[in-house]
């Protein structure tokens, strides 16, 4: 299963995550930003009740406003600072992470299907 990103601003094109990827992201932060933090056992999570009702674990499209997608970029973006030189997360995740926040801030919002 993965994750796609839809924006809101169709010229940002649409962004993709693996599974695993995107909620490695979330759990290290990102996902403060729209209410979303880890849970108390591995896989698990909490989120606060969204207006649309959507869940950031399921691809149901759940909406995220434009001022979230910027708050999540920030956040993202110090994620990447931070974890550079740091081996709890992978290279490849952090490149993927550090696309996402410069994507996110274009996007105007976006859906998560």
């Amino acid at each position: 299963m993965s994750f796609s990103l839809e924006p809101k601003k169709k010229k940002a094109a649409e962004f993709s995550f693996s599974c695993g990827g995107w909620h490695q992201m979330l759990n290290a932060g990102v996902g403060k930003a729209i209410g979303y933090t880890a849970g108390p056992e591995p896989g698990q999570y909490t989120q606060k009740a969204r207006a649309d009702g959507g869940d950031f674990g399921c691809n149901d499209g759940a909406r995220v406003t434009a001022t979230e997608a910027t708050h999540m970029a920030i956040i993202a973006e110090k994620i990447v600072s931070d974890g550079r030189g740091n081996y709890l997360i992978q290279k490849e995740l952090l490149d993927h992470i550090e696309r996402f926040a410069k994507w996110a801030k274009e996007s105007g919002g976006f859906r998560v299907f």
